[in-house]
């Protein structure tokens, strides 16, 4: 199969030929490519009110041999449709850059105050003030927002680990015990390494958070508790920028929560951080 090809004009040029359950698969795919794109094949059938069977049928009779198939040609009309749209604005403009990464970001902390499940938040935070060890896992983008969330747990004397070598994260999970807190960080939820990491961690003992922009994707059926970014967007667009944003919002959350539990003991850690580093900034 090749995917030059789209997906998407696959689908509607052979929507006819759809059973009215199959067209329900079309019209969520049409409607939401990138989420489709995410969701595992039980996850889409569930999203468009079907059975897992139809969702099979759908992707054959829309002419792809593989499940897989059909998700690469999908990724790629996604790709090209952000290219597109962004084509069509007056992005040779440094200004318009500027104020359109800008706009995008400020807009998306904004809506991720407004719809953010304090309860969720509230328990993670003590967990992780409670914690012995707390592992972060990620990888790629996510990777560096769990390397942040590393270093400003450690500022506040948490014993933190950031591993992002697949191997290295599976070893570390199953190490962790009851006293230990396992994050993993994953906008789509289906990285399958990260959540590899959070079922071994939560096999050990560890008390398991996931943050994530997705509610039913697999991290968060092995999360204990599970922190949703609805305005993240998927790494395969352009909006890369606000998804780290509010992974890093996220982080800088739990980490303040957790100083207001313990206020003096965090203070104190953060002054020794400070002298440790003071005599390297020159």
């Amino acid at each position: 199969m090749t995917v030059t090809r789209g997906c998407l004009s696959r689908i509607r040029s052979n929507y006819h030929l759809f059973s009215p359950a199959e067209q329900r698969v079309a019209d969520y795919v049409l409607a939401n490519p990138e989420a489709s794109f995410y969701a595992s094949g039980q996850c889409l059938s569930s999203l468009s009110g079907v059975s897992e069977a139809t969702v099979v049928r759908f992707w054959r009779q829309a002419g792809f041999a593989r499940f897989l198939d059909f998700k690469l040609a999908l990724s790629v009309d996604i790709v090209r449709g952000e290219a597109e749209s962004e084509k069509n604005t007056d992005e040779s403009c440094l200004e318009h850059i500027v104020l359109a990464i800008c706009d995008t970001i400020s807009d998306g902390i904004t809506r991720l105050s407004r719809e953010i499940d304090y309860g969720a938040l509230q328990k993670a935070i003590e967990v992780l003030a409670r914690a012995q060890i707390i592992a972060f896992y990620g990888v790629g983008g996510s990777g560096c927002a769990a390397e942040y969330a590393r270093y400003r747990f450690q500022r506040l004397g948490r014993f933190g680990e950031c591993l992002r070598d697949s191997h290295m994260q599976a070893i570390s999970a199953s190490q962790l015990t009851s006293k230990d807190v396992a994050m993993g960080l994953s906008v789509s939820g289906n990285t399958t390494d990260v959540v590899k990491a959070l079922e071994l961690a939560s096999g050990s003992g560890a008390t398991t958070i996931a943050i994530t922009g997705y509610s039913g994707s697999p991290i968060t059926e092995v999360a204990d508790i599970v922190l949703i970014d609805t305005v993240s967007k998927p790494p395969l667009g352009s909006g890369a920028h606000r998804s780290q944003a509010t992974q890093i919002a996220f982080v800088d959350m739990l980490a303040y929560g957790v100083t207001l539990i313990d206020h003096e003991m965090a203070l104190d850690n953060i002054e020794r951080s400070v002298k440790a580093i003071v005599d390297k900034m020159g």
